[in-house]
């Protein structure tokens, strides 16, 4: 059911006060199941971080980065590693070591 407040004049004694009271109205059509879906589709905090990261990641890997200085600089721009991660997977973004297996990983830039 919607329902609204109103205000209601109540005489105590020789004066009237003013207390809410309900106005019920017509019938909801919304159902439970409807308002969960519609929280369902909304993105959640996380979301909403990864998205950030992202968009830092476009503007900041202009050139080749040191995967520790990706990590450093990220975190000091709010962005912890687990979220630096998922964004770069979401980038599709493949961290490489140009001596092979030795030596440092290196973020490509994004072109």
């Amino acid at each position: 059911m919607k329902y609204q407040f109103a205000d209601a004049q109540i005489p105590i004694d020789d004066e009237t006060a003013t207390v809410a009271r309900i106005v019920w109205g017509d019938a909801c059509t919304t159902n439970l199941d409807d308002v969960l879906q519609d929280e369902k589709q909304r993105p959640g905090p996380e979301a909403v971080k990864t998205k950030a990261a992202i968009e830092w990641l476009r503007r900041y890997l202009v050139e080749d980065k040191l995967s520790d200085d990706v990590f450093t600089d990220g975190e000091s721009s709010g962005h912890n590693k687990r979220i630096l991660y998922k964004a770069k997977e979401e980038l599709g973004i493949k961290p490489h070591r140009p001596g092979g297996n030795k030596g440092p990983w290196w973020w490509p830039a994004i072109q």
